[in-house]
């Protein structure tokens, strides 16, 4: 009897709940390298097999869980949104987390690499920041003779010996560690909450548009208004930052804080474009739309851009 094969582990950088507020009824898939355009099926949209482990997949689905019920229950079909202290950090902390699911994020660890010099270099400096715990695990193996050397030599000279040859380990055996267990490690301790305050003194504007918003694979846009950047540190100044949550919402973060009272903002059509060329500039390789037309970014100039 043959048993039956065990799936992969679908892993969504967009969260299948978001992909689907930009149906109608249709999503369409662009591929900014090719230029072509096709139809998609959320489930699979915006997605890779075994991206990460459970444990981060766990992490990520709490988060997404707590920002679908809000979007539900306070966000979605309202004329005035305003969220409470505690609704705002908690879709505060899922924004933060596009930081490092979406393909961006494998990008700046090969960056990241290139830039210690090599992987080897790169495994030193890990151990030496796991200072503490790689003490701890060699005194748990053989407490009695750690605390013997320890008495006899001095704390300071017997801890480094032991971090020394442990980098000396990792050196002669080649530990090699690649960009994806770089990304791994930072999805599992990047400082969410830090990240969060930041967005939360941002005025949390909420745009409206009959034309169609559209959502790319690195979708928390910060353009920087002067340079036309994107991709900008989030708590410089000049950053606007936009984030689609449907064919018709687009929440915008920005310094300035007029009183508006939560109550959505019409986007024309001129200006809707304007944002969707954001998500376009933004994207590692797809964006995704309710039409064709909306995903059109070659027939149709990028604006509000200029290569510098």
């Amino acid at each position: 009897m043959l048993l039956p094969m065990a799936e992969d582990s679908n892993r969504h950088y967009l969260p299948e709940w978001l992909l689907r507020k930009f149906r109608r009824p249709t999503l369409f898939e662009l591929d900014i390298h090719s230029g072509g355009i096709s139809q998609r099926n959320p489930k699979k949209a915006a997605s890779a097999p075994d991206l990460w482990p459970d444990d981060i997949e766990d992490k990520l689905s709490v988060h997404d869980s707590l920002a679908a019920r809000i979007y539900r229950e306070r966000i979605y079909g309202q004329r005035s949104i305003v969220l409470s202290d505690s609704e705002r950090w908690d879709f505060a902390q899922w924004l933060t987390q596009f930081f490092v699911r979406v393909p961006t994020a494998i990008e700046r660890a090969h960056q990241y690499l290139a830039a210690q010099g090599g992987v080897n270099d790169v495994a030193q400096k890990m151990t030496l920041q796991k200072r503490t715990e790689i003490l701890q695990i060699i005194r748990d193996q053989n407490p009695a003779t750690y605390d013997n050397a320890v008495s006899e030599l001095g704390k300071k000279d017997v801890e480094d010996h032991f971090i020394e040859q442990v980098a000396k380990r990792f050196a002669d055996t080649k530990y090699l560690p690649d960009a994806n267990t770089i990304r791994q490690h930072y999805m599992r301790h990047h400082r969410s909450d830090r990240f969060a305050q930041c967005l939360i003194e941002y005025e949390w504007v909420w745009l409206t548009s009959k034309v169609g918003f559209v959502i790319g694979d690195n979708p928390l846009v910060c353009w920087h208004m002067k340079t036309q950047r994107w991709n900008y540190g989030i708590g410089r100044k000049g950053v606007e930052i936009t984030m689609p949550l449907g064919r018709n919402l687009c929440l915008r973060l920005q310094r300035v804080h007029p009183p508006r009272g939560g109550y959505l903002i019409p986007c024309d059509e001129r200006t809707t474009r304007q944002y969707n060329c954001r998500q376009r500039l933004a994207a590692i390789k797809h964006v995704y739309g309710s039409s064709e037309s909306l995903l059109d970014f070659v027939s149709k100039p990028i604006i509000g851009w200029s290569p510098s």
